[in-house]
């Protein structure tokens, strides 16, 4: 028996089926359409009477309710794990050579500020910090923004935010945390040296372009 395969307007059809379904992610719909089609060569393989627009009614029940949602759904939470490997495998770098002596570098200057210059030196950190962070944010906004401009929207590109995010939901809490205890006693100086450490981190992160990088493989892995 011939193996069935779709023509080339039955996939144009189940592009334009899966976009009516508010499947908005390019790459989320390459993905439906090559599990439907597959699908559905296997039904009208086992049945050679059944029509094209009938095996996708077949295969498509097989979907619940909410349609698409759920898999759109599962696709995001893996992606999300994906960056998160990608971030923590990114942070490891900075504990290898050459990248740790820069570390060792701005963990030494974030130290001697705060402590030769109390407040001051820490809200200089903080105002130097936030500088750093708006020059990456705003490569990030222009890279969103020419990858919109070409009408490609992906999912593997939107669930990328966690490149910038966590590491500035880190930095800005090792702040508070030091604003609130450095100068008491409240706080043992092991966590107050982790707190810097913390801080190092993060900045050697945005300082060493690390946030752009994650939208740079995003790119190239489209």
């Amino acid at each position: 028996m011939t193996e069935k395969q779709l023509t080339p307007e039955q996939i144009q059809s189940l592009f334009a089926f899966v976009k009516s379904k508010y499947v908005r992610y390019i790459d989320v719909q390459y993905e439906l359409v090559d599990h439907l089609a597959s699908a559905i060569e296997d039904e009208m393989q086992k049945d050679s009477k059944l029509s094209f627009d009938a095996a996708l009614g077949k295969v498509y029940a097989r979907f619940p309710i909410t349609g698409f949602t759920n898999f759109i759904a599962s696709k995001a939470g893996s992606l999300g794990n994906y960056w998160l490997r990608r971030f923590y495998n990114l942070l490891l770098t900075y504990f290898t050579p050459p990248k740790i002596f820069l570390t060792i570098l701005i963990y030494i200057l974030s130290f001697q500020t705060v402590y030769f210059f109390g407040k001051g030196g820490l809200k200089a950190l903080i105002i130097v910090s936030f500088i750093i962070n708006i020059g990456f944010l705003y490569r990030h906004y222009r890279a969103i923004m020419l990858i919109k401009r070409k009408q490609q929207d992906y999912l593997f590109l939107q669930s990328s935010w966690v490149g910038a995010v966590l590491p500035s939901y880190l930095q800005y809490a090792s702040f508070i945390l030091l604003e609130a205890y450095i100068f008491t006693d409240d706080l043992s100086s092991t966590i107050k040296v982790l707190e810097y450490f913390i801080t190092s981190i993060c900045l050697h992160f945005f300082i060493d372009d690390g946030t752009c990088q994650f939208y740079h493989f995003s790119q190239d892995d489209l």
